[in-house]
């Protein structure tokens, strides 16, 4: 252990894993408890090949690279690199980029973009349901023309 002279603090020499992304664990657990990997794998099209990811591979992906502030498919990378928190969020053999957006294609191709788009539809709606049914509200009001307003004093 080093001990810092100038600022209160302590150094300490560790062989674990460190992550910079470790709220994401937080976002996949919130995902995992929707159970989201269930719904995509259910709605959307399968892999072509014994070989091929599950539909919940690369929306799993996509989610927390979003999540994570990633803007881009390359973004991917940042995950890929964090070993640690992909194996803790049980996510290790990531698809690279360029497999990423091959699939997004595929999905929107007219023969399985029908497809791909119904099943993530029909996966919006289970995840809404579920939702909806735990908060316990019965009614909602949508107000389809709201508009912000900005006060200033």
């Amino acid at each position: 252990m080093i001990r810092q002279t100038v600022l209160g603090f302590k150094l300490e020499r560790t062989e674990e894993e460190l992550t910079a992304h470790g709220g994401l664990a937080l976002m996949a657990e919130y995902n995992h408890g929707l159970k989201l990997r269930a719904l995509v794998d259910r709605y959307l099209p399968g892999p072509g090949s014994n070989r091929g990811y599950f539909p919940s591979v690369f929306v799993d992906s996509l989610v927390l690279m979003l999540q994570g502030g990633g803007r881009s498919l390359e973004d991917l990378r940042v995950l890929e690199r964090e070993g640690a928190l992909t194996r803790l969020m049980g996510m290790e053999g990531l698809p690279d980029p360029d497999t990423v957006g091959d699939w997004l294609r595929r999905m929107g191709e007219e023969d399985q973009g029908q497809a791909g788009l119904i099943g993530l539809g029909q996966v919006r709606d289970k995840l809404n349901e579920r939702i909806l049914r735990r908060d316990g509200i019965d009614e909602y009001t949508l107000d389809a023309d709201a508009t912000q307003c900005n006060v200033s004093h």
